[in-house]
């Protein structure tokens, strides 16, 4: 599942430089953890059309501070409050719509949130309208989108885009395949506290990530180990990594005849596996899916997320090859 990644940073977006003075005194109730007393200062602002008042009452609603949590009224401040062009506010309206928080869900009605948000430079829901295009939630799926998303908020110093565009390099998703540039955002974010960029560090360390370009000297030499009735299939022997009865290595496999997975049409594929040669057992630590034989061109579809460990089948080429040797 999903985690939530819109985060509320809430005493910063509480605190508005105003001329009322009932936006300051609730702003020092609130710093101190008395959210009654900000509410009865905030509350006849927002009344009275208070675009920051409002939003703060947003929030608290969304929260639960000083009233009863109640994402309904906060959706209701927060229109209110991006009507008059708060842009927190439209981030927020964003985090509500792609969740059904207080409104039903609607992914069509996040995106046109996150965007206005976004454009804004609103980090988190650049981060967000990345995350949409990907998944090709409210939108057309795009991931060269979703690259350009994740790269403006990296940029300004988001650790969650750093990881994720940083994966876009490695991998070829949405951008230009660039080990160099991936890694160099993975460690950026681990930098940060980034429990995944860390550990896909840790994966990738001392393991070749596969390049696509026409620079021979980045291509993996790859071991052809024969074909099927299927497909042919290759080994990078540089990449082979043994720990006890387990082995790690990149394959490559070019389909005789292409197959269609989750609409994506595929004709090559490449596959970083570990295998138990003690149980006969195998996994997937990232996979890239290709358009191209060869594992040419921009991957259709890429992941990370390593699998259960499953039986070898029968008659595997990459098994017979690595638990002989």
């Amino acid at each position: 599942m999903r985690k939530l990644t819109a985060c509320l940073m809430l005493l910063g977006m509480f605190v508005s430089k105003s001329s009322f003075a009932g936006l300051e005194e609730g702003a020092s109730y609130y710093e101190r953890g008395d959210f009654a007393s900000a509410l009865k200062e905030w509350q006849p602002l927002a009344n009275h059309g208070d675009v920051h008042a409002q939003y703060n009452l947003c929030a608290m609603y969304y929260n639960g501070q000083g009233v009863k949590q109640d994402r309904s009224q906060a959706a209701a401040w927060c229109q209110k409050s991006a009507d008059q062009g708060r842009i927190d506010a439209y981030y927020m309206l964003g985090v509500m719509y792609e969740y059904g928080q207080g409104v039903a869900q609607d992914y069509k009605q996040a995106a046109e949130w996150y965007l206005k948000a976004a454009e804004q430079d609103n980090v988190v829901a650049q981060h967000n309208l990345g995350g949409l295009y990907y998944r090709g939630d409210g939108v057309v799926q795009d991931y060269k989108q979703a690259a350009k998303w994740y790269l403006k908020a990296a940029e300004q110093g988001f650790s969650n885009s750093q990881l994720s565009i940083g994966l876009g390099y490695i991998l070829g998703v949405g951008v230009a395949q660039d080990y160099a540039k991936g890694k160099e955002w993975l460690q950026k974010a681990a930098a940060q506290g980034n429990s995944q960029a860390q550990q896909h560090l840790k994966t990738l360390e001392n393991e070749s990530l596969h390049k696509s370009t026409k620079n021979s000297s980045n291509l993996p030499e790859w071991k052809s180990l024969g074909s099927t009735e299927s497909a042919t299939v290759y080994i990078d022997q540089s990449s082979i990594q043994q720990s006890g009865g387990n082995v790690k290595v990149w394959v490559l496999t070019d389909l005789i005849t292409p197959v269609r997975i989750d609409g994506n049409l595929i004709r090559s594929m490449k596959n970083l596996y570990e295998m138990d040669c003690k149980s006969h057992r195998v996994r997937t630590l990232s996979f890239s899916w290709y358009l191209n034989s060869s594992g040419k061109g921009d991957a259709t579809r890429s992941g990370t997320t390593p699998s259960p460990f499953d039986d070898i089948p029968n008659g595997n080429l990459v098994s017979k090859y690595l638990c002989s040797v």
